[in-house]
């Protein structure tokens, strides 16, 4: 409960019923009717009330975009291959950049075939 007693602005039940007339770029009226007689004072002054907080309402509008879903599909295609495009740029630069280290490495290891064969012939022969 707010103040005095009644509820809130947001959550009285006038306001669940006239929420989607508070939303989006609508433009709304509140009228509020007021009884002249002092038996319906109450009433009157919760109407009041309820209007000079409602005119209190401040809504963001936002404009209702639609979404092309064939160009965002083609446009995530096309950033999709931009960067398998990279990818495969990169990985031919390093292939190019690792050449030198992979033909030395392919080089020791044929020397150390060799080494191991001599060895083993040494030790055949030693035997």
């Amino acid at each position: 409960r707010g103040r005095g007693g009644r509820p809130p602005f947001r959550e009285s039940k006038l306001t669940r019923l006239l929420s989607t007339a508070f939303g989006g770029t609508s433009t709304t009226v509140l009228v509020v009717c007021v009884g002249p007689s002092a038996n319906d004072s109450s009433e009157t002054l919760s109407s009041l009330q309820f209007g000079q907080q409602a005119m209190s309402v401040r809504v963001k509008a936002a404009v209702h975009a639609t979404v092309d879903h064939r160009a965002l599909c083609e446009q995530l295609i096309a950033q999709l291959d931009e960067a398998e495009a990279g990818a495969r740029t990169a990985e031919a630069e390093l292939c190019m950049q690792m050449r030198p280290q992979l033909t030395e490495l392919r080089s020791l290891a044929h020397q150390l075939d060799r080494a191991r064969t001599e060895s083993a012939a040494l030790q055949w022969a030693a035997a």
